[in-house]
């Protein structure tokens, strides 16, 4: 094919898209007769003719809308490339490792990432769940650029940028026992009653955790999954609101009141990287927006 194929491509994208060659010249900002001759180059190069002259205003032929799909497809991808090379230039990443504590508020994250996606498209985001049983471990190796998570006994190796902070409720169906109290129950009422735990590892030991009461815990380590507990009336549960908006809104759950329980249940969740590898240029903007998000009110 010819050296200028893009080029060539270019223009007959431009005639055909506005039935005129003076009207593609204006638009690409070229010369009426440099316009005709990319097409006329085009058509000699693969041997065939894709525009119909010779009539009030030139169309497509046959041949011309067979490949039309396939030109535009070129040119987009030959934008792409340039636009990615470009950025690699610039020092700009070609792929973000993130990883979010399953407790993040899921709803500024989307705002976030399609922001970020729609800004940079060349950029490949690849997006785990994870817990902090894990996340130390896979920034230290390399595994993860970025996490998302509670602020929490962070290592001293772990850079760290507050985002939001996160209030733990109560939650349970409206005809369990405890939501059945018309007052402010103790915490000796609240230990009699089956409580959900989530854990991100089989291996964690509810015995040595905060916030477990009682001896009838179980665990469980998937949020959908607990959330069908709940809902089931299997047992009550710590939450956050953002997780829990939908069914607090139509009455399939919720808040109870514990008058003497006595956590810190307000968490302080942030974005963490390992100290000897910082973010990048576009690792930096995706935390700008993300810190942006979970500043706007959540739904």
């Amino acid at each position: 094919m010819h050296p200028n194929l893009i080029d060539h491509l270019t223009a007959f994208i431009a005639v055909a898209e506005t039935s005129s060659f003076s009207e593609a010249a204006r638009r690409l900002g070229r010369a009426v007769s440099t316009v005709s001759y990319s097409v006329t180059r085009l058509e000699e190069s693969c041997g065939l003719q894709l525009l119909a002259r010779g009539v009030a205003r030139p169309s497509l032929t046959p041949n011309g809308r067979a490949l039309f799909r396939e030109a535009q497809a070129a040119v987009e991808g030959a934008r792409r490339f340039a636009a990615h090379s470009k950025a690699l230039e610039r020092g700009e990443e070609n792929r973000i490792r993130l990883a979010m504590d399953v407790l993040f508020p899921f709803a500024p994250l989307i705002t976030a990432l399609n922001a970020f996606g729609a800004a940079h498209p060349h950029v490949q985001v690849q997006i785990f769940a994870s817990s902090l049983n894990r996340l130390w471990d896979d920034l230290k190796s390399g595994t993860l650029d970025l996490c998302l998570a509670p602020l929490r006994d962070v290592p001293p190796d772990v850079e760290r940028q507050a985002l939001a902070a996160i209030e733990l409720i109560l939650v349970a169906v409206p005809d369990h026992p405890l939501a059945q109290l018309n007052e402010p129950f103790s915490l000796t009422e609240l230990s009699r009653h089956r409580q959900l735990y989530y854990v991100g590892s089989p291996n964690v030991d509810t015995e040595r955790m905060s916030r477990v009461f009682g001896t009838d815990v179980w665990t469980v380590s998937d949020l959908l999954i607990l959330r069908h507990l709940i809902l089931s009336g299997v047992g009550w549960s710590f939450g956050t609101e953002a997780f829990f908006a939908e069914d607090l809104a139509c009455g399939r759950v919720v808040r109870l009141d514990c008058s003497d329980l006595r956590i810190d249940a307000r968490w302080t969740f942030g974005a963490m990287w390992h100290i000897d590898q910082p973010p990048g240029p576009l690792g930096k903007r995706l935390l700008e927006m993300v810190k942006l998000a979970t500043a706007s009110p959540w739904p």
